[in-house]
C-alpha cells in the first residue's frame, strides 16, 4: 500500500531547534572549507557586519556550526554568513571566524511540501527503503528504537492519568500447556510459551505479545499498559513550557 509522492519540494526546518545556546568560537577557522551553497548541507544566512551577528543568526536558524567571512577574503564572499549542520570539521584560515554549539545533537531537518497529496504520514519510504520520521532529541536508530532511561521522563515528575485497562476490550490468553513443550531448564522462570492478543495488546502490529499474556514475568512482571494522559513538572521537559503541543508525541 501507499502513495507515491510526485514533485516534492523540501526546505530546511525554518523553527529554531531547543539547543543549548552556547557558542565555542574560534578565529583564523573556517568549517565550510570546499562547501559550496546547496541548501541541503551549506546555507548563507546573509552578508553581515560581524561574526557576533552571524553567531546570531546561526542560532536563530537552529544550525549547529557557522563560518563568518571578514573583509580580507575573495571578494566574492566577503562578509557571507554560512551555516551548517553536522560535524564539526575546521580549517586553519585566516580571514574566517567558526563556531559550533558546545552541546548539541546532530540536526539535519527539513520540510516537505506534499502539494496536498496526503494528510498525514504514518509511515516513510525514501527510495523504496523504510525511513524513520524525525523527532527531537533525535535517536541514531530512528523512533523505534528505545532512548534509554535518560530520555524518559521520571514516574515522580510529572502527574499520570491512569490507564484504561478496557479501551480495547479484553485480553485473549494462550499458554502452552502442553508437557513436552514445558522448559525445565529456567528455574521455574519463563516455563511455558505465553502470549496475549487483542485487548491492550492492540497497540502492536499484529496485535499479539507475551506482555499482554496472562501471568508476564521478568521486567515490570505486569501486562503491557500505557497511561491516558500525562502532565509533566516544570523543567521536566527541556525549554518548556511549549505555545503548541497539539502535535506532541510520546
Amino acid at each position: 500500500g501507499g502513495i507515491k509522492l510526485q514533485n516534492v519540494e523540501w526546505k530546511p526546518a525554518a523553527a529554531p531547534r531547543p539547543l543549548n545556546n552556547s557558542w565555542i568560537v574560534t578565529n583564523d577557522d573556517n568549517s565550510v572549507y570546499d562547501g559550496h551553497i546547496d541548501n541541503q548541507t551549506y546555507f548563507l544566512l546573509g552578508e553581515l557586519d560581524s561574526a557576533v551577528e552571524c553567531e546570531q543568526a546561526a542560532n536563530a536558524s537552529g544550525f549547529d556550526v557557522f563560518t563568518y567571512h571578514d573583509t580580507t577574503v575573495e571578494p566574492q564572499f566577503r562578509r557571507q554568513c554560512w551555516g551548517k549542520n553536522g560535524p564539526y570539521v575546521p580549517h586553519k584560515e585566516s580571514g574566517h571566524t567558526s563556531g559550533h554549539r558546545s552541546s548539541s545533537f546532530a540536526f539535519n531537518g527539513f520540510v516537505a511540501n506534499v502539494k496536498g497529496q496526503i494528510e498525514d504520514a504514518p509511515g516513510l519510504q525514501l527510495d523504496g527503503v523504510r525511513a524513520t520520521r524525525a523527532r527531537y532529541p533525535n535517536l541514531p536508530g530512528g523512533i523505534e528504537v528505545s532512548p534509554g532511561y535518560g530520555a524518559m521522563i521520571d514516574g515522580s515528575s510529572a502527574k499520570w492519568t491512569p490507564p484504561d485497562l478496557n479501551k480495547y476490550g479484553p485480553v485473549k490468553f494462550y499458554t502452552d500447556e502442553i508437557p513436552e513443550d514445558r522448559r525445565n531448564t529456567t528455574d521455574n522462570w519463563f516455563n511455558n510459551y505465553m502470549i496475549g492478543t487483542d485487548g491492550l495488546c492492540s497497540v502492536y502490529d499484529p496485535p499479539v505479545s507475551y506482555w499482554c499474556s496472562e501471568h508476564p514475568s521478568g521486567g515490570g512482571a505486569f501486562a503491557f499498559r500505557t497511561p491516558r494522559g500525562v502532565t509533566p513538572g516544570d523543567a521536566t521537559l527541556p525549554n518548556s513550557p511549549y505555545a503548541d503541543v497539539s502535535q506532541a508525541v510520546f
